[in-house]
């Protein structure tokens, strides 16, 4: 409803372009649900971190609640506060956990979701009609996925479910390379 109270705000108004923005996991795909293997972003996570930092990260990290919505570049300040690799450049150690994440989830793009027949990782219920909705309406939408994720897994993910990707792809890619990082506040 809200969509086509937009679509006609638009009409009426005469504005030039829309810009929608929405974040990815648990918004557009449920990244976060496993896979046949197992293996979902908190698992990646799990693995990047035992992989970069070792089993005494992996253990600390787990204690302290795991992920929690925050940016890899935040993971890595956090375990490096606790004494892991302290002394390391954090953008270096950023980008080898991205890596060591990344080389995981992009291999499990398409894969079976655990206990189901549809592929890794699901959209959301109804994002693939509403998307396909506000791209071929012929008005003047601008798509935006904003997310702390990764654009090639993203894109991927579209490109699996056979979706038109975003117009503006805005990730953790971009932020991290700015000077200071972009990161959004902890929640605590």
């Amino acid at each position: 409803v809200r969509v086509r109270q937009s679509v006609a705000l638009v009409e009426e108004t005469g504005m030039q372009e829309v810009f929608f923005a929405t974040d990815y996991d648990g918004t557009i795909a449920m990244s976060s649900e496993k896979n046949a293997k197992g293996i979902g972003v908190p698992e990646a996570y799990e693995f990047a971190v035992l992989e970069v930092f070792g089993r005494g990260a992996l253990a600390a990290y787990r204690n302290a609640g795991r992920l929690r919505n925050r940016s890899p570049r935040a993971v890595v300040v956090e375990l490096q506060g606790w004494g892991f690799r302290a002394q390391e450049s954090t953008d270096s150690l950023t980008e080898e956990l991205v890596l060591a994440k990344m080389k995981l989830l992009t291999e499990e793009v398409g894969k079976p979701v655990l206990g189901s027949d549809e592929l890794w990782p699901r959209f959301t219920p109804g994002f693939k009609e509403f998307w396909n909705f506000l791209t071929a309406s012929g008005l003047p939408i601008r798509t935006c996925v904003l997310s702390s994720g990764h654009g090639p897994f993203i894109l991927k993910s579209f490109e699996l479910h056979g979706v038109k990707p975003p117009d503006v792809l805005v990730t953790d890619d971009e932020t991290r390379v700015c000077k200071p990082p972009l990161t959004k506040p902890d929640r605590e």
